[in-house]
């Protein structure tokens, strides 16, 4: 969300601390000190292996950054928090179905907020909570705008409460999916979860007001794990999927349109402008010429503040996730990043049995490979993921076993195992 341009402390010559990663700190603080007994998880975090090696590698890359480590510690601290350790603790402690109730209705009012924002926003082509978030920002040389505005090939782009117009969208598609698919599922009636499901229903225009194909394509992959043909409810969904499309077809404007039409036509796709299929080769011949200076470990990840040469021009802004992990982190980040597809997308599903996750999880690295996401919720996504796993009937068999897995202290080792067992009842005779 909007909070980018809040700093708390932005001098020259100390780590930038902006508002946002103050209360993950003081989130993780806390949890660190007081929240041991609040681990309720049944298992091991399933994504232990890649996300270790994900943090080590990344460890490696800042160290040995071109820019230098001091230059990266911000960074460092920032993905590391983020990217690792609040999506563990959100393992731990979200486990119930109260848990998720809780978070699902919260997440639908801010949700449903962004929504009609986001269309009053299209209605005014402004965005004024944008502009004030960056006024917040004293030091403009720091200041972040991820915003469009109008352009001759798209038009204006949307992006509500959001920092980017593409992780708008993507929020947008990651909340109607989860929406539909719990329908599907017979996990509720519509009328049971009718506010959600009118707020599903506005986040599909806000997704076309994007202008965005990133969101387009999120939506599409994901949307394919509510194909059931054996489901009787599979059918009035997709019905009143194919009658709401039909009605707001002949509504959209002529560039909507085309950016729809881009992902099957060249001549649509040169008309909204773009990425294309060249530009993409030549951005990974230049990061691959980048990788070569320094191949295991990369770059690092500011090494645009220190090399300015033909190379980074031609990387643009890095519009993909191999094209940010070849030149940052070397080869040792590409493996990284192919280990986590490989649990995502194989381990994963596989281990829970939920098709759910495959999907969602192919649409997010599909997109997340094709094309940079700044301004996803990475959070939301993992929420998404630990909500299908949680639910399944191999994660309920572990719950039945009892044992409550978290982190601990012993000799002043650290350790990740058993914390608690169930009790063992000895049966008189």
């Amino acid at each position: 969300m909007l909070v980018t341009n809040i700093t708390l402390i932005s001098t020259p010559g100390l780590p930038l601390l902006t508002l946002e990663m103050a209360m993950t700190l003081v989130f993780m603080f806390m949890f660190f000190v007081h929240g041991s007994k609040y681990q309720r998880a049944h298992t091991k975090f399933p994504f232990a292996i890649p996300f270790l090696i994900y943090g080590v590698v990344l460890l490696a890359s800042s160290m040995f950054s071109m820019a230098g480590f001091g230059a990266e510690i911000s960074n460092f601290i920032k993905q590391l928090s983020e990217k690792i350790i609040l999506v563990w603790m959100a393992w731990q402690l979200i486990e119930t179905k109260d848990d998720f109730k809780f978070i699902f209705k919260v997440v639908t009012v801010i949700i449903l907020g962004s929504c009609i924002y986001g269309l009053i926003e299209y209605i005014l082509q402004r965005n004024p909570l944008t502009e004030y978030e960056a006024s917040l920002n004293s030091n403009k040389d720091k200041l972040i705008d991820f915003s469009y505005g109008a352009d001759s090939y798209r038009g204006y782009r949307i992006n509500s409460i959001f920092e980017h117009a593409i992780g708008a969208g993507m929020v947008w598609a990651l909340y109607a999916v989860f929406v539909f698919i719990i329908i599907q599922k017979k996990y509720v009636t519509i009328g049971q979860i009718f506010i959600p499901f009118i707020t599903a229903i506005l986040c599909i225009p806000c997704i076309l007001f994007t202008n965005s194909r990133s969101p387009l394509l999120f939506f599409a992959v994901s949307m394919v794990s509510i194909v059931n043909f054996k489901s009787k409810r599979f059918y009035p969904l997709l019905l009143s999927l194919l009658v709401g499309a039909a009605i707001a077809v002949p509504l959209l404007s002529d560039k909507i349109i085309n950016v729809i039409k881009s992902f099957f036509s060249g001549d649509a796709a040169n008309t909204v402008g773009g990425s294309n299929l060249e530009m993409r080769l030549d951005q990974f011949a230049a990061a691959f010429e980048l990788m070569f200076q320094s191949p295991l470990f990369g770059l690092g990840p500011s090494f645009r503040d220190v090399i300015d040469n033909n190379l980074v021009d031609r990387l643009l802004g890095g519009e993909s996730i191999w094209l940010q992990a070849v030149p940052q982190m070397g080869i040792l980040g590409v493996v990284a990043y192919v280990v986590q597809v490989i649990y995502f997308i194989v381990i994963i599903p596989k281990r829970f049995k939920s098709r759910q996750i495959f999907f969602v999880s192919l649409a997010y690295w599909l997109t997340y490979t094709i094309t940079s996401i700044p301004g996803f919720n990475h959070m939301l996504f993992f929420i998404f993921i630990f909500y299908f796993i949680k639910s399944s009937r191999v994660y309920g068999q572990m719950v039945k076993v009892g044992n409550v897995y978290g982190l601990y202290l012993r000799k002043g080792v650290i350790h990740y195992n058993v914390i608690r067992r169930r009790p063992v009842v000895i049966k008189e005779h």
